[in-house]
């Protein structure tokens, strides 16, 4: 269904990707731990839900 069909409907842009608040070294260390974490606990999924673990893990920090 096109925009034309159903004018209601929007299509989302996506902006600039944001630059880390860490160095690739520290985000790479701080995957790589939780990678750890997780096999040797024999877990093989994470689901993170609290703002603080979304943002030391990916960086992500808000949405306005």
């Amino acid at each position: 269904m096109s925009q034309s069909q159903r004018p209601d409907f929007f299509e989302l842009q996506n902006g600039s990707k944001a630059k880390l608040p860490f160095s690739d070294t520290e985000y790479e260390n701080r995957l790589a731990g939780l990678r750890q974490l997780m096999a040797s606990s024999g877990v093989d999924a994470m689901l993170l839900t609290s703002m603080h673990n979304i943002a030391y893990y990916s960086g992500f920090l808000y949405c306005s």
